[in-house]
């Protein structure tokens, strides 16, 4: 009878050991404990709050970390695990006014030398307050609208010395045309009443008078022959002497015994003119007759040449 009851009790004491050991989660567990803390019990809208789980008297036994479930308008912003210190922080932030609470945090024993669970602690649930950021009367807190700050704009310096240099062009120009001297109309040539120079010489050399003394005559009848070569086959007879004329013969387009005649006729008429030669009226008369003859007879040569 004693064996039997001392088997008894065996088997109530060891089935008390094992329903004790695999079902207790309390927040003690084996000297184990775990505790959780807000650093404060009210906040406004969007503060952080701060949550720290810490466990203690951990003895050749691993945390295993779980996670913190929550829903809006609570909101985990960051989760910090200090393994050594056996802690866990999380950074909470609240996006609505009222009473909410905070869910208990639970942590897995195992241990150390495998993955086991023993048993797991829980926290308990956290309280907080949350309230607006208006505090006390809402019209004391309501400010006047200020007004609208004026926007001081750059000055544009680049811009107006720009505008500055346009402006003064433009006076410029206007103040040089007001004091531009008037110019006559342009009459264009009339090309039809320019005189060739065999017209122009016939036509001096019937105005040649007798009634001009010797020197004048001859001053001017050379001076027509001479001009007419001139114009005719631009050589500068009128500024060449005699002499000069007789040096240069051979660039004149003239028949050689023409040539001659001409060459003769302003011999005499330099004789006449520096050396007072005297001679007559019929003398004058062949000369110009002579003279027409010339004309005509090298106006023909240098239209065929």
């Amino acid at each position: 009878m004693n064996r039997g009851f001392f088997s008894l009790g065996s088997v109530i004491i060891i089935g008390w050991m094992v329903f004790y050991g695999c079902t207790a989660t309390p927040e003690k567990n084996n000297f184990v404990s775990i505790e959780a803390s807000l650093d404060t019990n009210q906040v406004t809208i969007g503060d952080v709050i701060h949550l720290t789980v810490e466990v203690g008297a951990i003895s050749n036994q691993r945390l295993l970390f779980s996670e913190l479930n929550v829903e809006h308008p609570i909101e985990i912003r960051k989760k910090s695990i200090l393994k050594e210190e056996n802690k866990i922080l999380f950074q909470i932030v609240i996006w609505d006014t009222g009473f909410y609470m905070i869910p208990g945090y639970s942590i897995g024993i195992s241990h150390d030398k495998d993955s086991t669970l023993d048993f797991s602690l829980e926290t308990n649930p956290l309280k907080i307050t949350v309230v607006s950021t208006l505090t006390g009367d809402p019209q004391s807190t309501i400010k006047p609208i200020k007004e609208p700050v004026p926007i001081v704009y750059p000055i544009p310096w680049a811009r107006i010395a720009q505008w500055s240099f346009f402006v003064f062009t433009i006076l410029t120009l206007l103040f040089a045309l007001s004091k531009r001297q008037k110019f006559e109309s342009f009459v264009p040539a009339n090309y039809e009443n320019i005189q060739s120079p065999y017209s122009r010489a016939v036509e001096r050399l019937e105005k040649l008078g007798n009634k001009l003394d010797d020197k004048t005559f001859y001053v001017n009848l050379s001076h027509i022959l001479r001009e007419f070569v001139e114009h005719s086959v631009f050589i500068k007879s009128l500024e060449m002497t005699t002499e000069e004329i007789i040096v240069n013969k051979n660039t004149i387009p003239i028949d050689n015994a023409l040539l001659a005649q001409w060459i003769s006729l302003l011999s005499r008429a330099d004789q006449i003119k520096y050396a007072r030669e005297i001679t007559s009226k019929n003398q004058r008369i062949e000369d110009v007759n002579w003279s027409k003859e010339f004309l005509k007879w090298a106006k023909i040569h240098w239209e065929l040449t």
